[in-house]
């Protein structure tokens, strides 16, 4: 639900942790504010993110308007917040 919030965003730039896009939960937590141990451990492995993942970021960025200029794939939606909402 994070991610599709953040897509919906009028805003120009659309970013969201890599742990949210592979499910991760808070075993993957990056830091801990105010600990001083134990922090940066997670680390992205390759293989992590599958065509599946790949496939599901592609298919919110061409709900969402988000996307290559002129990219057929993203039926060439603009980034206005009209496109942002569909039905």
């Amino acid at each position: 639900m994070f991610i599709r919030a953040v897509m919906a965003s009028v805003a120009s730039v659309a970013m969201f942790p890599l742990q949210d896009v592979l499910g991760l939960g808070s075993e993957a937590r990056m830091n801990l504010p105010g600990t001083s141990r134990g922090n940066w451990r997670w680390r992205f492995a390759a293989g992590m993110l599958t065509e599946a993942h790949s496939q599901r970021l592609r298919e919110l960025a061409a709900a969402y308007g988000r996307g290559p200029q002129g990219d057929a794939t993203f039926n060439g939606r603009h980034s206005s917040k009209q496109a942002r909402h569909p039905h």
